[in-house]
Formats: structure tokens, sequence, C-alpha cells
């Protein structure tokens, strides 16, 4: 009857009754009655909570276990081989329901760790360019057989076809410029990308307006996180 079974309740009622029972969920209340959370401040204090929720291990089956082992992660085209698979793998995420999918921040809840990151991901920019220094690699080694020399469109070339069908399940998902061009909470970070709108302006962003509509995550095709959320 308090405070926290009202929420579960409100999230059961706009998500339905599976929620809240095989979900992880956080609430973010204000420090005070008459509060917001909606401000750049409690968002980015939020990301904090949300990153230290992520980063957690647990020992357990002679095993460390983290969030992205046992998390529902959006699945992706399988091709038998193993570099475009562990591609795949890595980069796709958890799937996160956040507010900060409205901002660049929520890039970073999505790892991974290794050197390509969602933070400075474009992934439409990437598999164009893979295809192109493909084209290139075949070009200068003459991997063709004769009557593929000339032949170099990547939606029929069987070299190819595995980063065209990338593309367009991409381009099918809503798989596009990433968190490049969302509005950053903090652009004063360093890593805060050129492309945001706000970057250059140095300005914090209209919480309340970012909000309106929902959130979009980086699958906008799939993944819109309605405002009531």
């Amino acid at each position: 009857g308090g405070r926290l079974e009202k929420e579960l309740q409100y999230v059961r009622t706009v998500l339905g009754d599976g929620y809240g029972t095989t979900d992880q969920i956080i609430i973010q209340t204000p420090k005070h009655e008459y509060g917001t959370v909606l401000n750049s401040s409690s968002l980015l204090f939020h990301l904090k909570v949300m990153r230290t929720a992520i980063t957690t291990t647990v020992e357990m089956f002679d095993a460390t276990w983290n969030l992205k082992d046992i998390c529902y992660t959006p699945s992706s085209p399988y091709f038998d081989k193993h570099h475009l698979d562990s591609l795949l793998e890595n980069i796709f995420p958890c799937s996160i329901i956040t507010p900060l999918d409205c901002f660049w921040e929520g890039s970073k809840l999505l790892g991974p760790e290794i050197p390509v990151q969602w933070t400075n991901l474009n992934p439409q920019q990437m598999i164009d360019i893979m295809i192109t220094l493909m084209k290139q690699s075949i070009q200068s080694s003459g991997a063709l057989i004769d009557n593929q020399i000339d032949n170099l469109d990547s939606s029929i070339n069987p070299i190819l076809e595995p980063l065209e069908t990338i593309r367009k399940f991409m381009k099918h998902a809503g798989i596009t410029s990433g968190y490049q061009t969302k509005p950053c909470l903090d652009p004063e970070d360093i890593n805060c990308p050129l492309t945001s709108p706000n970057k250059q302006s140095g300005q914090l962003p209209n919480i309340g307006h970012e909000l309106t509509d929902g959130c979009y995550g980086f699958a906008t095709k799939y993944m819109h996180w309605i405002e009531d959320l």
C-alpha cells in the first residue's frame, strides 16, 4: 500500500501484468514531495545508478554472471560465420527501457566492452564502410572468379551478401545513426558527439520537450518507449 506498490501497479497498468515480476525495475523519485526528476542532473544520477546495476556481477554455480548473461537481447541474423556472428553478438546490447534513450547518454548503458562502443557508433555508417573496404579488398586481391570480377553488387555477390543482409536487417529494424544525433544531457562531456544538436551551443536540453511522445532505443522501429513509462 506504500509508494513502491503504487509505482509497480502503474507499471503493470501501462505494460501489462507480466511486467514487474520478470523484469528488473528501477524506480527513481524526487528527493522532495513536490520535486521533479525532469532535469539533467536527475537523469545523470539515473545514469549512474543504471551503470552500477549493469556492471554488478554475481558469483553462482562456480561462474561469474552479469546482466548481459541473463537479459533479453534483440535477435539478429545468423550467418554461421564466426567473425560476423561474434560482431553482432557483441554489439547488440541488452534491451533496456529508459528515458535516457532520448539522449546520447543512453548509449553509455549499452557497451560493449570493446573498442567499438555505442557512445561513438554509427551502425549504418559502419556497415557501409565495411562493404566499401571489402569491395576494395576483393578488387585488389583478385579473389573473384572471372564472371564475378565485374559484379560487385553487394546484394547478389556471395562474398558481400552477409554484410548486405546485415544492412537490410538494420534498415528494417530502424538501426541507423544510433545515438549520434541525440541531444546530450551534459554537452560539456568530452565524448558528446559533434553531431549532437546541443554540442556546439552547450545548452542543456529541454527535458520535458525531449520526453514528449516517448523515447526510441537503438532499433527505432521496435524500441519505442511510450511517454507514460
